[in-house]
């Protein structure tokens, strides 16, 4: 499901969705907004517990709906890396290196059982003042 990263239109498209299949028992929204729009409809109608939501992406209030239970499983990014291997490849070009043709991104899934884990913490909140100093 996608919500052209507009939460309203999220919002909008998840009800439609839901309307038009009643059994419907799993979602994927593929971004933060669509994500947040697929878990305020889902609770609006009481059904968080009946329809799965998977989501990308992260965000204060997406914590508040994985917490809730609204949302049962987020794919995230590391964009801390993403950012790292980014400064590592422009430099390196600046050196004359030719870069990979491919940089792999990891991802996590991150559900309500490992949010609060140290290695998920460390992704989502990564201690930026020992590299800034």
């Amino acid at each position: 499901m996608s919500g052209l990263w507009d939460r309203a239109r999220a919002l909008a498209v998840s009800e439609n969705m839901l309307t038009a299949h009643p059994n419907l028992d799993g979602v994927f929204a593929s971004s933060e907004p669509s994500t947040e729009g697929a878990a305020k409809a889902l609770r609006s109608r009481d059904l968080t517990d009946k329809v799965k939501l998977m989501g990308f992406d992260f965000s204060e209030n997406i914590e508040m709906y994985l917490k809730d239970g609204a949302i049962d499983a987020l794919v995230v990014q590391d964009p801390f890396n993403i950012g790292y291997e980014a400064v590592k490849t422009i430099v390196s070009t600046m050196d004359g290196q030719t870069p990979q043709k491919r940089i792999d991104s990891p991802f996590t899934i991150i559900t309500p059982d490992n949010l609060h884990t140290q290695e998920i913490d460390a992704l989502l909140h990564p201690d930026l003042d020992k590299y800034l100093q």
